[in-house]
């Protein structure tokens, strides 16, 4: 054990005494205030390099299918559902567009982004669409402050995201 700056106790990072279902000794890969990693020795570098080869892709789609979820989470856990609500109906209309299903989606402060990249800094050439608090939802074009229109439902506010992707290839 090793103690951080405010006093407490830590695993040290290393071998321990715990071992793998298959018998393997197990290791403690990383060591935050949060979480402690235990892996067989090679196992996590192995987890790595299976996500590399996998591409960006299957981050895309991992990513659509996870969001959905978690905007469930967040609507069923908040005092007003209207906002969280409005960006599981925004996410459930974009995942049938099949331009924006290659797309990257996040969110950030209520509003659905569309990125060709899947990690930071995220490419926001696309349009984006936010659910208002009165029901109805705003697309909001590439550049701060153009608003593109507003619409009374989320498949109105995608369809006008579609009308304006860039027709250069970007996305």
């Amino acid at each position: 054990m090793i103690r951080d700056g405010r006093g407490r106790s830590r695993p040290r990072p290393g071998p321990c005494r715990r071992r793998s279902r298959a018998g393997l000794p197990l290791v403690y890969r990383f060591v935050t205030r949060q979480t402690v990693v235990l892996a067989a020795p090679g196992q996590h570098t192995a987890r790595m390099n299976l996500q590399e080869e996998r591409g960006t892709a299957d981050a895309v789609e991992a990513r659509w299918q996870r969001m959905p979820m978690t905007w469930r989470l967040v609507r069923d856990r908040a005092e007003s559902k209207t906002l969280p609500q409005g960006v599981l109906s925004l996410l459930e209309a974009a995942s049938a567009e099949p331009r924006l299903r290659r797309l990257y989606p996040f969110t950030k402060q209520w509003t659905l982004w569309f990125s060709p990249r899947t990690s930071p800094p995220f490419n926001v050439d696309v349009p984006t669409a936010e659910p208002l608090p009165d029901g109805r939802f705003r697309v909001r074009g590439p550049r701060a402050g153009q608003v593109v229109g507003e619409t009374d439902t989320a498949g109105a506010a995608i369809a006008l995201v579609v009308a304006h992707l860039p027709a250069d290839g970007r996305q």
